[in-house]
């Protein structure tokens, strides 16, 4: 495997070269604007610039993280462009695009080109809330002219040295027209830098079988190039974005144990993943009068993924390879605004046509061996019509109702031929409740369907996560959402959020046995029915009252509890694969004088996952990421940062559990990892223009 050395940190000159084509903020602020009001009978509370001064913020990204209550999210895993697209809207509209995420948009958005931000609870005229009961509107300046930032710095890992890190936005406005682009390059060590640990494997009666030292070594290379076009007319409003992105990540794990006899039973795993993406997307939106809006959305997206794996040990060799090449295209219509006795309507379809081209192989000993769905192209084709109701009852509630209906086939051709087709109704109903400024009952009901993984159709031969087949069967999970929320707002920038939320699933996304003439195999599958229950608490508190000024202290904590009977043992256990204690921890200090903010955070707290294959049991656990932040900005052009991650040393650690034949069976084996990381400081310097 060949192991990237540091580069030269200038790159940032061949950037600045971009410059006359540049940025990628997006439109400039819409016309049509939410009205800025905070009284509950709108729903929408309104920040403006001054609002966010006292914490100096250096993009749109930091004003959003500053809104009290507000917890950002990229989107969900859930079927369809619209659910999948995240809680925040700039200048009214969803970003046509899924390879630029929405935190990137944002944090390349400079603060002083944000004219304000509106936090829109329970709808407001002319939103279309996607059945979200709270979002985040970002409006942005008008202007010309050319305009962006440059940002160069690097990472400093302890035993490797330096890796640079590069971005460059800039936006050029033309009248109407407007002319964006993004260079981004990182290349980063992996989260623990060069990790260092120690394995012990013991039998069944926990006696040692080997023991020694662990050395993992992961690199994550990003480089990524995007752009947009858009043209604005009083009426209309055209949007073409373009995106190229690269990932590689290179591993190396070197186990260099002994036997109890202290005789070498070493363990090299070699790995190269390499993913590949290109994506075209674009919106056209018509102002058909009196409010009512329409919006056709374009998008297609390539993807290639390439893994190579190759693991040696005193007594075996395997060598695993997969490809696969992925292609998603979806066309969106709407039409909002139209209305007929404080009743609003919203509408549309959408259509989508997804595809996967798989090929795996794995050789042990020489020896091919055969997977399930090893050789296979998935084809998807899904329309989806759904109509969204919206009413004020009385000045201080508002309900939205929605249906949404979709039908989809999917077929497979291959090692597996079959075609299975599916339809849903989706349901969504929301109800929000101000009774005074300050607080808000929202309560939601809805059915949703979630997003297939197309690789898990076909054969995985990943050595690090585990060789499995592929289902031809799987469905994707659905689930009836009943949720309630509350939320109080005191002393200005304080907020507390509570938020229940039950889940009556089917079809559960977990792992499963596969039965084939050859043996039986572990499997992405379904399992037929399950609960999870989430309980939700995120606290902000402003200190100024408590005696220390300008410091705001933040939390925000998930308790998750999951039932499903299993497949395996036919017993009750908890959902694989999902975190089922998570917390963030947030201690900011503003000092203005020194135009610097400083941030001391603890992310995650109580991260622990456990994952059940067909003769192993996983746990994995990683402690508290402590991080030091400092911002400093030197003048209106010019910010510097200073990140320190894993301020104090941490402990991860994987505990295995082997059974034969299955987990029904009896306890072989048990394997103990344990991986210490270092702290990693990043310095970056940002020069606005």
């Amino acid at each position: 495997m060949k192991r990237a050395r540091p580069i030269a940190v200038g790159c940032s000159a061949v950037l600045w070269a971009g410059a006359a084509l540049a940025q990628a903020p997006g439109p400039e602020a819409s016309t049509a604007t939410p009205p800025e009001a905070t009284a509950p009978q709108t729903g929408v509370i309104a920040y403006s610039p001054a609002d966010f001064a006292q914490f100096q913020p250096a993009s749109a990204l930091d004003m959003i993280q500053r809104i009290p209550g507000f917890s950002f999210s990229q989107g969900d895993q859930v079927r369809g462009f619209a659910g999948a697209v995240g809680n925040v809207l700039i200048d009214g509209q969803r970003p046509s695009s899924k390879s630029v995420t929405l935190e990137s948009l944002l944090q390349r958005m400079p603060a002083d080109s944000i004219q304000r931000i509106d936090l829109i609870r329970g709808g407001a005229p002319g939103v279309d809330m996607q059945g979200l009961p709270v979002v985040a509107n970002v409006i942005r300046k008008p202007g010309g002219g050319l305009s962006g930032t440059a940002e160069t710095g690097s990472r400093i890992y302890p035993h490797y040295g330096a890796t640079p890190v590069g971005r460059l936005q800039a936006t050029r406005k033309l009248g109407a027209l407007t002319l964006d682009a993004t260079l981004v390059l990182e290349l980063n060590k992996s989260d623990f830098d060069l990790v260092d640990g120690r394995q012990t494997r013991r039998d069944n009666l926990g006696r040692i079988i080997s023991f020694g030292p662990v050395r993992i070594d992961m690199d994550d290379f990003l480089y990524q190039a995007n752009g947009s076009v858009e043209y604005r007319r009083p009426k209309d409003l055209f949007h073409l974005n373009l995106g190229l992105e690269r990932n590689d990540q290179p591993r190396r794990e070197d186990s260099r144990l002994q036997t109890i006899a202290l005789l070498a039973a070493p363990e090299l795993l070699l790995q190269d993943v390499r993913n590949d993406k290109a994506e075209i997307g674009g919106d056209y939106e018509r102002q058909l009068g009196s409010g009512v809006t329409a919006q056709l959305v374009g998008l297609h997206t390539y993807k290639l993924n390439d893994l190579a794996s190759a693991l040696t040990t005193p007594t075996a060799s395997t060598l695993s390879t997969r490809r696969g090449v992925s292609g998603e295209s979806i066309l969106r219509a709407s039409i909002q605004g139209l209305s007929w006795r404080g009743v609003a309507f919203a509408a549309g379809g959408e259509g989508a046509f997804n595809t996967l081209d798989s090929t795996s192989g794995l050789i042990s000993n020489g020896r091919v061996q055969l997977l399930p769905s090893a050789n296979l192209r998935v084809e998807e084709k899904r329309a989806e019509g759904f109509v969204t109701l919206s009413n004020r009852p009385t000045p201080k509630t508002s309900l939205e109702l929605g249906m949404r209906v979709e039908t989809s086939t999917i077929s497979q051709s291959g090692d597996t031929n079959r075609s299975r087709s599916f339809t849903f109704a989706k349901p969504r109903a929301i109800f929000s409740w101000s009774p005074a400024k300050t607080s808000q009952l929202r309560l939601r009901v809805e059915r949703v369907v979630g997003q297939l993984n197309f690789q898990d159709f076909a054969a995985s031969s990943d050595l690090v996560l585990g060789a499995a087949a592929g289902n031809a069967d799987l469905q994707p999970e659905r689930a009836w959402i009943f949720e309630g929320a509350v939320e109080r707002r005191f002393w200005g920038q304080g907020a507390v959020i509570i938020t229940a939320t039950h889940r009556e699933l089917q079809q559960v996304n977990d792992r499963v046995p596969i039965y084939t003439p050859t043996g039986v195999f572990d499997a992405p599958g379904n399992i037929a029915k399950g609960t999870r229950d989430e309980f939700k608490l995120n606290v902000v508190l402003p200190l100024q009252k408590l005696g220390v000024p300008r410091t705001q202290l933040r939390f925000g904590g998930t308790w998750r509890a999951s039932s499903v009977i299993d497949p395996v043992t036919a017993q009750t256990r908890q959902i694989g694969g999902f975190y089922h204690l998570l917390g963030d921890f947030a201690l900011i200090h503003d000092v203005p004088k020194w135009g610097s903010t400083f941030t001391l955070s603890a992310q995650p707290i109580g991260y622990t996952q456990w994952t059940y294959r067909l003769n192993e049991t996983r746990q994995e656990h990683r402690p508290v990421i402590t991080r030091f932040f400092w911002n400093w900005t030197i003048s209106k052009q010019w910010l510097f940062r200073l990140e320190v991650y894993n301020l104090l040393p941490k402990l991860a650690t994987r505990d295995r559990y082997l059974y034969a034949p299955t987990r029904a069976g009896a306890l072989t084996q048990r394997e103990y990892r344990r991986m210490w990381g270092d702290p990693v400081a990043t310095i970056r310097l940002r020069r606005s223009f």
